[in-house]
């Protein structure tokens, strides 16, 4: 039972980084490997983020679980670290998506050590600089909003927290 679950977790896991890494590689897919997993995609975290400085892509991030329940959010997620591995955006220039240039690691499925548990209504602020991870080489009016899927801890759906998008002018 104990070997299914972590087999269960680990494709979960697999799924979502490669729904990620389409994502990421900005290329378009005719069949979405989460597709089939839409209905066990759930979004308990409300997300809210905000430009920091203008001419520039700064953001602060809002991430409130908006639950009467506890819920496991995947550490990095929460943007605390000086400096993150990743970042959970989509960004658009017009109808284009811009490449994302960060590194793309692969892992291991990630263990409850790098949950972190968000009691009700808690609320977590980090902050990034989207000009490390993303090709941003033109001035223009940008879309950004956080997106970041992740497998559920101990169970077998996917968790999305999502944001809504935020206009953004650069010179």
């Amino acid at each position: 039972m104990k070997t299914e679950k972590y087999t269960i977790l680990f494709i979960v896991c697999f799924l979502s980084s490669i729904a990620i890494g389409v994502y990421s590689a900005g290329l378009e897919t005719k069949s979405s490997p989460l597709k089939d997993k839409t209905n066990q995609i759930t979004s308990p975290i409300f997300c809210q983020i905000n430009q920091t400085i203008s001419n520039r892509l700064l953001f602060s991030v809002c991430l409130s679980n908006m639950t009467d329940s506890t819920v496991f959010i995947y550490e990095p997620l929460l943007l605390r670290a000086k400096k993150p591995e990743f970042a959970p955006f989509r960004i658009y220039r017009g109808t284009e998506q811009i490449s994302y240039k960060g590194v793309f690691i692969k892992r291991n499925p990630p263990t409850a050590d790098e949950y972190h548990q968000m009691r009700p209504h808690e609320t977590s602020r980090g902050h990034i600089d989207l000009t490390s991870f993303f090709e941003i080489s033109k001035g223009g009016q940008y879309s950004v909003k956080y997106y970041a899927i992740f497998p559920e801890l101990g169970g077998t759906n996917l968790v999305l927290i999502e944001s809504d998008s935020v206009s953004v002018t650069l010179p």
